[in-house]
């Protein structure tokens, strides 16, 4: 009885001593919580299409769960998505696919999150109950092209261009949330039948000019060309302004298409280590002319802003009426391509109105078809910026009166001496300073007083139209 006894007590001992030992392996029983990070996207990242966020996680057992929780940031923060990541113990590693495209009247131009910025809170579980710390990382979502409106070029006609003169550039606004990082002009020939041209594929294109990270406050002004400019600017305009394409006029003419695209990349590929995707990119545009009225309106209580949101569903201020009024104009007025003619002659021009004169009538025969001026009387010029678009400079407009002439004055032989003398000794003689910029005064009238009689010469510079 007494052995036996023993033999139990002995029993217990042993089962109690090896249960004690087993709990001294460590790797049999979970004593720490599980460690987590976020690896990619980068904290900060602006991401179009649906991405997936990874990381490490490891656990002195097994991580069981790891759960996402993806919430809006701003006043109003609220929890759009909570989700459980896919888990692989072997290589310590988690990773989840966010931000799917559903087509449903919830979605967001066709995504579960609307653009804007939200913050990611990871954590991780294992078997024992136990919790990593909370990783977190802020992102950008941006999944809506720029919206580009064009002042100039102005319009698609291309019997009809806008003309540029020394200087090819677009003006205008682009409406992004982030940066656009090109902003790209492709020259056509402006013989191209643009009905039934492939824009996806863009062929025969003569060449194509990019710009990087366009500036987009306060509007857009952009130079692709310029003759005398950046040696890049030089070469471009170069590229199309050669005399084997002129017409008679020294114009030549072109069809222009437009690519815009931002900064936002995709994120679908953990183990990368270069992300050379593009952002969001459209090559449609819309003439300002047409869209100004409803879209940039006080009446209507509309920007070009208003109108963005409006695209990706993110405006909740703009009623329905004004809202279907806004969508058509983007669904309809859209464009693919502007046309434009170029021509170096980029001089300002200027009339005097009511006093043109024909060549045959500078003749003392003919002076009666010469218009009269009333003594007292006003002369009204009108002056006309050159194709470059730049302002004039008002110390430059001078008129000239001279007489009164002898009755048997050659008066062409006059007018050409005058005009010559201005060209030679206009700058010196009135004062013009050379910070001013001027480096050619030929004003395209000269005006004389032949006894009582006003007298227009049109004269143009060497280049000009």
């Amino acid at each position: 009885m007494i052995k036996r006894n023993l033999f139990v007590l002995f029993s217990i001992f042993m089962a109690l001593f090896l249960a004690s030992c087993d709990v001294g392996l460590g790797s049999a029983v979970d004593t720490e919580p599980p460690v987590l990070t976020i690896d990619y996207p980068q904290s900060g990242s602006i991401i179009r299409d649906s991405f997936i966020l990874a990381g490490s996680c490891k656990d002195d057992v097994a991580v069981s769960k790891v759960e996402v929780v993806v919430k809006t940031q701003g006043s109003t923060s609220k929890v759009v998505g909570i989700y459980e990541a896919d888990v692989d113990n072997k290589d310590n590693f988690w990773q989840v696919e966010l931000n799917h495209f559903v087509e449903s009247r919830e979605s967001y131009n066709g995504w579960e999150y609307a653009d804007g910025e939200y913050s990611i809170d990871v954590r991780a579980y294992d078997d024992a109950s136990r919790v990593s710390g909370t990783s977190s990382i802020s992102v950008k979502i941006d999944n809506t092209a720029p919206l580009l409106i064009l002042k100039t070029p102005g319009n698609a006609n291309i019997d009809a261009p806008t003309e540029y003169g020394t200087t090819v550039k677009i003006a205008g606004t682009i409406v992004d949330d982030n940066t656009v990082q090109y902003l790209s002009m492709g020259i056509l020939d402006k013989d191209t039948e643009m009905d039934t041209y492939d824009f996806e594929k863009k062929e025969n294109l003569i060449d194509t000019w990019t710009l990087t990270n366009v500036n987009t406050a306060g509007g857009t002004e952009e130079v692709f060309a310029k003759l005398s400019g950046t040696e890049e600017e030089d070469l471009r305009y170069k590229t199309v302004y050669k005399d084997e394409y002129l017409d008679s006029k020294g114009n030549v003419s072109y069809n222009l298409l437009f690519t815009v695209t931002d900064e936002a990349k995709e994120y679908k590929n953990p183990k990368e280590t270069e992300n050379a995707t593009l952002g969001n990119s459209t090559d449609k545009f819309f003439f300002s002319d047409d869209v100004t009225s409803v879209w940039s309106s006080e009446s209507k209580g509309t920007t070009f802003k208003t109108v963005q949101k409006v695209i990706n569903g993110t405006n909740t201020d703009v009623d329905d009426d004004l809202k279907a009024e806004i969508l058509s104009i983007y669904n309809n007025k859209a464009k693919q391509y502007a046309a434009c003619l170029i021509n170096k002659g980029a001089n300002p021009k200027y009339s005097v109105l009511g006093y043109s004169v024909d060549e045959k009538n500078l003749s003392v025969e003919n002076k009666k078809n010469i218009p009269s001026a009333q003594p007292g009387g006003t002369i009204s010029i009108q002056s006309v910026m050159g194709r470059n678009a730049n302002y004039i400079l008002p110390k430059t407009i001078h008129v000239i009166q001279v007489g009164p002439l002898q009755e048997d004055a050659n008066l062409k032989a006059t007018i050409d001496y005058l005009y010559g003398y201005m060209v030679e000794n206009f700058v010196k003689d009135h004062g013009i300073d050379n910070d001013d910029g001027v480096t050619s005064i030929r004003p395209s009238n000269t005006i004389i007083n032949y006894n009582g009689q006003l007298i227009l010469k049109e004269k143009y510079l060497s280049g000009g139209n």
